[in-house]
């Protein structure tokens, strides 16, 4: 018998894809990024997050093209030394280091899922993009194994997933957050740490 999934569920599901999609560079999701952000923003509303969608609309609309590009590169690019580096082991381990054994760890979660990041990606496991998709379809492989019935793989998948959102991706993902909405320079990357923090505490 077919589960219906709710609805609050759904939009988180879809949430966390939007919210990758923001730690892309802007020239590479330029033509989408309105609807990125619309879209986001009606997600977070529905959610709840009320305060904080309203400013990441305000914000995109105010924010010019080359500020976001420039924003994007100077937080998570370089070459010069990054506020908001974007990988979990730069924040998980003491070494600060990036492609440290969380790291191995993460692309291990990734594989036991059966799920692998792509390598035109050039980026290691624990970039918060891909964290954040791997969320997403972790969600959607749960509500497929849950409208085919399949209580094993339903098992399976929501253990991998909360072990990977528990140990890390919730605490790298909560002081990534508060290092963009801290060290953003636009608007538009301030709204969406503090919009990506209230999404993650809810």
């Amino acid at each position: 018998m077919e589960t219906k999934f709710p609805e609050t569920a759904a939009i988180k599901t879809e949430a966390y894809r939007l919210l990758a999609l923001c730690f892309y560079p802007p020239k590479e999701t330029v033509l989408e990024e309105k609807t990125i952000t619309e879209s986001l923003a009606c997600a977070l509303d529905s959610l709840g997050i009320h305060k904080e969608a309203e400013e990441l609309k305000a914000a995109f609309a105010e924010t010019p093209e080359d500020a976001l590009e420039l924003d994007f590169a100077r937080l998570f690019v370089g070459p010069f030394e990054l506020p908001c580096p974007p990988y979990g082991s730069v924040y998980l381990e003491k070494d600060r280091q990036i492609m440290g054994k969380t790291t191995m760890d993460v692309a291990a979660i990734y594989e036991a899922a059966g799920l692998q990041v792509e390598e035109e990606m050039h980026e290691p496991a624990d970039h918060i993009a891909i964290e954040l998709e791997f969320m997403h379809l972790m969600d959607i492989r749960i509500r497929n194994a849950e409208q085919a019935d399949n209580k094993e793989d339903v098992d399976a998948l929501s253990e991998l997933r909360r072990m990977f959102q528990e140990s890390y991706f919730v605490p790298f993902a909560s002081k990534f957050a508060d290092a963009v909405a801290e060290n953003a320079e636009t608007s538009f990357y301030r709204a969406v740490g503090k919009a990506f923090n209230k999404f993650i505490a809810s």
